[in-house]
């Protein structure tokens, strides 16, 4: 059940421009905050996405500040973002 509820924000998230809350939680230091916007940016891959380096790239980047806050998932998820080249250098 959590895992449906946490799919419905998602993609709730991903519909709109990053979720000011989220944004404002992670640029305040919650590297949770972080993981879920870099998740819900990564999540819009393949939806008609015309930029989608660039799309990997923003996830990336929250990925990366969720880590530097010292949130296990998020250095988890960019060391991958590394391995499969899907950021830029």
């Amino acid at each position: 059940m959590k895992v449906l509820i946490f799919l419905l924000f998602l993609s709730a998230c991903a519909s709109r421009p990053p979720c000011k809350g989220l944004t404002y939680n992670c640029n305040n230091g919650d590297g949770g905050a972080c993981y879920k916007l870099g998740t819900a940016i990564f999540s819009t891959l393949g939806k008609e996405n015309k930029n989608p380096e660039l799309t990997k790239t923003k996830a990336a980047n929250w990925m990366k500040k969720g880590c530097d806050l010292g949130h296990d998932k998020s250095c988890f998820e960019y060391t991958q973002y590394q391995k499969y080249k899907l950021t830029n250098p």
